[in-house]
């Protein structure tokens, strides 16, 4: 794999698609790289939000409504009596 770019050579060591000598030489330098840490941090924040919103995702297609909305829903019915 070629990557010259460095976001690129940043996403492939992220998700683990570098070959090894290349991943040790990006590793190395996100050690002493505040720029490319904060970069890196920020992949895993996004990768983690997308994560939780797919599992919110499932679990709502599982169980149906959210509890919050049901709540809400029987709150309205309650006032309406």
């Amino acid at each position: 794999m070629s990557v010259n770019d460095p976001l690129e050579l940043l996403i492939s060591y992220f998700t683990g698609t570098l070959e090894y000598d290349k991943y040790m030489r990006v590793d190395e330098h996100i050690s002493s790289c505040e720029s490319c840490q904060k970069i890196l941090h920020h992949l895993r924040e996004v990768n983690a939000n997308i994560i939780l919103h797919e599992i919110e995702k499932a679990k709502a297609a599982e169980t149906g409504p959210s509890y919050e909305h049901t709540r809400d829903t029987e709150c309205v019915h309650a006032h309406e009596r």
